[in-house]
């Protein structure tokens, strides 16, 4: 399920934001999620051998794998940029319609 989520997500990232990303891996549903959550304390903490633990260890392993200025394949490293800009567009543009 995790991975047909990834490619839904990067259909919609290339198409609406020009962008291409890089699949790492998935977090499981787990009870001790919504626990940590309610609990508001971190599951890696509190529940450091539950499988979503597990699964935020290997994704945190992976990342630090990743080179520190590698060059994304796309323009993600303006993305919140861009989203930025097109929200104070869409501002000035109702703005206008308003006076």
């Amino acid at each position: 399920e995790g991975e047909q989520v990834f490619r839904n997500l990067t259909v919609v990232a290339e198409k609406f934001l020009e962008v291409s990303i890089d699949y790492l891996g998935y977090i499981l549903m787990h009870e001790k999620v919504g626990q940590a959550i309610r609990m508001q304390k971190p599951l890696t903490e509190i529940y450091a051998d539950s499988p979503a633990s597990r699964c935020f260890s290997q994704l945190a392993h992976k990342i630090s794998l990743l080179p520190e200025h590698s060059q994304p394949k796309g323009g993600i490293q303006f993305f919140w940029r861009r989203l930025w800009e097109e929200r104070m567009r869409m501002e000035t543009v109702r703005k206008g319609k308003s006076q």
